[in-house]
């Protein structure tokens, strides 16, 4: 699989355990995305969820020559788009389930270059993402390919196929990316529903899956 397809995916509650793994992927690729949860919109917490400056400016540092996205899994992250700021992010997806008005978003994201993305669920409604990306310039949508999330290691559901490749009629040129559940087994019949990028985490950072970094 080509390496612009797949893109490194790490939710973690220590920086250590973060740190170790930009370490192993950073030769082999030159993007990154790492989820922030908040233990309320979803009820997992990672590293950062505390919403404390050196946290984010950590986050920076440990990214730097990598293009950095955020998965922002947090209530109201109108309020975290300061912190955003100080991580260097190039992309950052936000979730439609946490945001009502998109407006200030995406002045945040003019003002300040940053790619926007619009994180769909399995239980969306087709027909609600459809208007909100009909009415807003979203870059990129991420749709999640498990039910429970905010936890790593979690089955891909097959209800994701078919959200896929519905957007992908509706937007034929639209970037499309899965997050959660990607396996070898069902990473290249993702790609062929019309995704256009996966990302993993087990199926990247356990030892089976080296032939992956090459």
């Amino acid at each position: 699989m080509k390496k612009n397809k797949i893109f490194p995916a790490i939710l973690e509650k220590e920086f250590l355990e973060i740190e170790k793994k930009i370490k192993k992927i950073k030769k082999n690729f030159n993007s990154v995305q790492i989820d922030i949860c908040d233990g309320e919109f979803v009820p997992s917490k990672t590293f950062a969820s505390s919403k404390r400056k050196d946290s984010f400016l950590k986050i920076k540092k440990v990214t730097k020559n990598l293009n950095l996205e955020l998965d922002m899994m947090v209530k109201k992250p109108e309020k975290w788009l300061t912190l955003v700021k100080l991580s260097n992010a190039a992309r950052v997806v936000f979730h439609k389930k946490t945001v009502r008005d998109f407006s200030e978003i995406f002045l945040f994201s003019k003002n300040e270059k940053i790619n926007v993305g619009l994180g769909v669920h399995l239980d969306d409604k087709n027909s609600e993402i459809l208007k909100i990306l009909q009415e807003n310039n979203f870059k990129f949508i991420q749709i999640m390919g498990i039910k429970k999330v905010g936890y790593s290691g979690e089955k891909l559901s097959e209800d994701v196929y078919k959200k896929i490749k519905f957007f992908r009629k509706n937007f034929p040129k639209l970037e499309i990316t899965i997050d959660g559940g990607v396996k070898e087994e069902n990473y290249l019949k993702l790609i062929k529903a019309g995704a256009s990028k996966v990302g993993a985490n087990s199926m990247i950072f356990k030892d089976k899956t080296k032939k992956l970094l090459i």
